[in-house]
């Protein structure tokens, strides 16, 4: 389907070559993505309560992820869909969107995962990941 915009720019978020993340033999293509950058704080109050300054620390970058499993082959593709990966192992995302967000091919940390299957579309695998500069990934299980 051609798109065509006209007047200002925008970036039109998804697109085939977007990225990706490897699973089993196959691949899951990204379908909806969510990047969000949280830290935790402490507030420094003066003698009569008045905000005076503000520490930052603990940062890290949550991904809300949606892939849909698909392969050169259907015995990939049927990999991949069983390929959901469990909380505490890793998975490296490929993005070409998002790359001062989340970087080019970055690994991650599997906090949750779902897998949805229904008789009038196709499996979608959703996943919530974590990264943070203090935290050594040294594993990707889900090769």
């Amino acid at each position: 389907m051609a798109v065509s915009h006209s007047g200002i720019g925008v970036v039109w978020g998804i697109t085939t070559a977007s990225g990706s993340i490897t699973l089993g033999t196959g691949v899951g293509r990204i379908t909806s993505e969510t990047v969000t950058n949280d830290t935790k704080n402490m507030e420094h109050l003066t003698h009569l309560g008045e905000l005076q300054g503000v520490t930052f620390y603990d940062d890290r970058t949550q991904l809300e992820l949606e892939v849909y499993p698909s392969g050169s082959t259907i015995a990939a593709a049927q990999s991949a869909a069983n390929a959901c990966p469990l909380p505490g192992s890793t998975v490296t995302l490929t993005d070409s969107v998002l790359t001062n967000a989340i970087g080019t091919a970055v690994k991650f940390l599997v906090m949750a995962s779902s897998v949805r299957l229904s008789n009038s579309d196709k499996s979608v695998i959703s996943m919530t990941l974590v990264k943070a500069p203090g935290l050594s990934l040294t594993t990707n299980p889900i090769t």
